[in-house]
């Protein structure tokens, strides 16, 4: 019950100033939540995650509402790991630790700049994969990443954007010597970058279906245990009266990281 509330308090929320999404009564809406509601239906276990409204618009502003439902179920049960969405979202966590060795093994000199300034990756990480980039990347690059990924890449694509992208950024990484200044660069300038040398890049990074496997089955049993001792803290705490995490800190944290104009292009409804 708690994730449908959610569902559709993040309606509103998603991509706003798009004229398809802008009004409760515009279709888009409408569509949106007719395929989170179906996928609710579909995965019970799951229901809704945020995220989950991202994506399914994408995927309203190219196709209809059917086949948004079965792409993104492609995407949940085929593309993704099980566990991608789940409660902890235990998928994510992992795969936040696969880029993590992915970047030490490609970039051992960014790897060690970012250990000295006790910068979490993973915190930087996370985003980009819950989101599947979007909101990330400007319009053009998401979706040429989705159709790398689709074409048989799977999340290899993802995780090769990511260190390619550090890796075009690395003069700026290594010349900076404040965390908020390194944050600001990974996170915020996602926008200038040109999409055909991002994308040329990342097929440069070694990153195969085997070598992810490999690394998912070493971190899965760590985040797993990790989690179910975080859960029994949090029962403990929740039992002493301790108060939960402010709602506006989780929403900060899910805010998109390009301006509206810069996602979709200023002329996108003129």
């Amino acid at each position: 019950y708690q994730r449908r509330v959610h569902g559709e308090k993040d309606l509103p929320r998603t991509f706003p100033t798009h004229p398809y999404f802008q009004s409760p009564n515009s279709s888009g809406y409408q569509s949106l939540r007719k395929v989170l509601t179906a996928v609710g239906w579909r995965n019970p276990q799951v229901g809704y995650c945020q995220g989950f409204n991202f994506v399914v618009a994408l995927l309203l502003l190219h196709m209809q509402e059917e086949e948004a439902f079965w792409l993104f179920v492609v995407l949940l049960e085929t593309v993704l790991p099980n566990d991608y969405y789940g409660q902890h979202l235990t998928g994510v966590n992992v795969d936040c630790l696969v880029i993590k060795d992915l970047l030490k093994e490609s970039l051992p000199n960014i790897y060690q700049h970012l250990e000295k300034y006790q910068i979490d990756l993973c915190s930087l990480a996370s985003s980009w994969l819950v989101k599947l980039l979007i909101g990330v990347f400007p319009l053009e690059t998401t979706l040429r990443v989705w159709d790398w990924a689709l074409s048989g890449q799977g999340m290899t694509a993802l995780f090769r954007i990511f260190i390619a992208f550090v890796k075009i950024k690395q003069d700026d990484i290594l010349r900076s010597n404040e965390i908020t200044q390194i944050v600001t660069i990974i996170n915020t300038s996602t926008a200038q970058h040109d999409c055909d040398s991002l994308l040329q890049m990342a097929q440069t990074v070694p990153c195969d279906h085997k070598k992810v496997a490999t690394l998912r089955r070493q971190h899965r049993t760590g985040v797993v245990a990790k989690e179910h001792r975080e859960t029994d803290n949090t029962t403990s705490e929740a039992e002493g009266g301790f108060p939960e995490m402010p709602p506006d800190q989780v929403e900060l944290m899910m805010q998109p990281q390009v301006a509206e104009d810069e996602r979709w292009g200023a002329s996108w409804w003129d």
